[in-house]
């Protein structure tokens, strides 16, 4: 038995090789490596706390004034979207809401491929649509969004999300129901976009 015959502290240069430190763990081929691959290097939240309206038909998705922005420290980063929206919507028209991302300021675009559906047809490609009946008055849908997305860039990115109603006439709100009456019948609420970069070195 080895250990029967050591005292003291083995020098971590006899254990493996490579550099012995605090950030470092030994690995099963007998070589110090830093720990990577999902750390957590920083986290952003953006936050929208008005009411607001989006009124769009099918054709074309508008933006919401609620986004998150985060610059990635390395190329091989992924980020981790979550993100819980409050909404409405005009009774009997169905609504269609999705994330889109900016990258340094160069303009919108989908999320990838993989974040929509494969084949739509001619329904309308998003992350989540609903639709209240006429009678729904005050009713509002809590939605919960996540996302692992890898943009490999080191460029400040900001998402944001668009919506529309199937037709034109429809209106979609954050943070507040259709009937929106300033009494203790209806609630107001807050959105938001949280951004996690992981490390996938």
């Amino acid at each position: 038995d080895v250990t029967s015959q050591i005292t003291g502290v083995v020098p971590t240069a006899n254990l493996g090789s490579g550099t012995a430190n605090a950030t470092t763990f030994l690995r099963g081929d007998q070589s110090y490596a830093a720990a990577g691959g999902g750390k957590v290097l920083q986290v952003t939240q953006g936050v929208y706390q008005a009411a607001e309206t989006v009124s769009s038909n099918s054709d074309t998705f508008a933006a919401f004034s609620l986004s998150g922005t985060i610059t990635p420290s390395a190329t091989s980063s992924k980020v981790l979207i979550t993100a819980t929206l409050q909404l409405s919507q005009s009774s009997n028209y169905r609504s269609f809401c999705k994330m889109m991302f900016d990258v340094g300021g160069g303009g919108y675009n989908d999320l990838p491929a993989d974040s929509l559906p494969t084949t739509p047809g001619s329904r309308v490609p998003c992350h989540f649509y609903f639709n209240f009946p006429a009678s729904h008055n005050g009713s509002g849908a809590n939605v919960g969004f996540s996302y692992l997305h890898d943009p490999s860039t080191t460029s400040a990115l900001t998402y944001k999300w668009y919506a529309c109603t199937e037709s034109t006439g429809g209106s979609v709100y954050m943070n507040r129901s259709e009937t929106d009456t300033d009494n203790n019948s209806y609630g107001r609420s807050a959105s938001r976009i949280i951004l996690t970069e992981l490390d996938y070195a």
